[in-house]
């Protein structure tokens, strides 16, 4: 549902305890607004990076992206790694989520890193 307005006028409020010729008018304007009824869809189901065993914790990895089609604040979100032992984090930047290194990699001891991003 998109937000948007409803604007009545004229209405009008009659003295009851005198002439009933007697009123007062005010324009009334009702707000429709939003609700939070889609969820976010991913851009892909799934994404593959490669990092060097080499690089600095920091370093950005892989950027993944959503979108949301509801309005305003009903379509902000963030994103987030499910598995905590992972040596990757995510930042949120708008519609995107950015995959950076967390802690140093070793490709001797872990060659490959399945996670998911939600």
């Amino acid at each position: 549902p998109v937000s948007g307005s409803l604007h009545t006028s004229n209405d009008r409020a009659f003295q009851t305890n005198g002439p009933s010729h007697k009123f007062v008018e005010a324009s009334v304007v009702v707000t429709i607004k939003g609700i939070n009824d889609h969820k976010p869809v991913m851009s892909q189901s799934s994404y593959n990076g490669s990092v060097l065993e080499s690089a600095a914790p920091g370093t950005a990895i892989l950027t993944v992206s959503a979108s949301d089609l509801d309005y305003g604040i009903n379509s902000s979100f963030k994103f987030h790694i499910a598995e905590r032992d992972v040596p990757f984090s995510i930042t949120t930047e708008g519609t995107y989520g950015i995959i950076r290194l967390k802690d140093t990699v070793d490709r001797e001891t872990n060659h490959t890193f399945n996670f998911h991003v939600y």
